[in-house]
């Protein structure tokens, strides 16, 4: 089976609605809601512009994230800094005034709150929390958005597919928070052979010739591993995924 699909994805969220937690699935706003009364004085979150200071404890963890992914791109950070015509500013989540992990933001010309750079720790030190720091912290970053009149967040340029670069719970997270994939402005348009392919991906299918929003993905796994990944296929109203399984004994269709 070929797919055509675009080799980047951009992620949109729309932050229109009144309530905060409105575009979070219903799973991760209930993490949220049982988070946020519990949220003791040890946890808090500044948003700063970056300096040097930031980079070094920041780039260790970002690094540490980005290793874990296939074919890596590593860039530069520091030349952030470099920049005089954006003022990139962090959220930086931290308990008992131990950096948790940051998010590098850009309030845009266009009054969208654009992330640049994410990364966080898997999860509390001290505390026992269902919404982990990455979660939390766009909860945060959403509040953000909106306190600056920000009607968007856009949250990231991927690789498609998902797998064979970023992993799948890159995509399967940002669906849970709300976003919407677009195909980016700066893409190729690229096919690959789903019968040739012998790990777990997601791909996002290419919407057509002058068509942004993203409506369709195929997600390829086998009997053993579909239920891992089964959650990104709970969006249809941000994105269709069709399972596709590459065993004739799970349930599903079979390639």
């Amino acid at each position: 089976m070929v797919i055509s699909y675009p080799s980047h994805i951009t992620w949109i969220k729309h932050c229109t609605d009144a309530e905060v937690l409105h575009n979070f699935s219903r799973s991760t706003r209930q993490k949220l809601q049982s988070t946020i009364p519990k949220v003791s004085t040890l946890i808090r979150h500044a948003i700063e512009p970056i300096g040097p200071d930031f980079f070094q404890w920041f780039r260790p963890l970002y690094e540490s994230n980005l290793v874990r992914k296939n074919n890596p791109n590593i860039f530069p950070l520091e030349a952030l800094l470099a920049v005089k015509q954006k003022t990139y500013q962090a959220l930086t989540l931290y308990e008992n005034e131990v950096p948790m992990g940051a998010t590098i933001f850009v309030i845009t010309a266009k009054g969208n709150l654009s992330t640049v750079y994410r990364a966080y720790r898997p999860g509390w030190q001290q505390q026992t929390l269902r919404a982990s720091p990455a979660l939390y912290a766009e909860y945060l970053l959403e509040r953000e958005a909106r306190r600056s009149d920000c009607e968007r967040i856009l949250h990231g340029r991927d690789r498609n597919p998902y797998g064979l670069h970023s992993g799948i719970g890159v995509a399967l997270f940002k669906l849970s928070i709300g976003c919407v994939p677009y195909v980016s402005t700066q893409h190729t348009r690229e096919e690959i052979d789903l019968t040739e392919i012998h790990q777990d991906i997601a791909v996002f299918v290419y919407p057509g010739l002058g068509v942004s929003r993203i409506s369709n993905a195929y997600l390829s796994t086998t009997s053993q591993t579909a239920a891992q990944w089964l959650g990104i296929t709970k969006y249809p109203e941000q994105v269709l995924v069709t399972n596709l399984v590459r065993s004739s004994a799970a349930a599903g269709e079979s390639l």
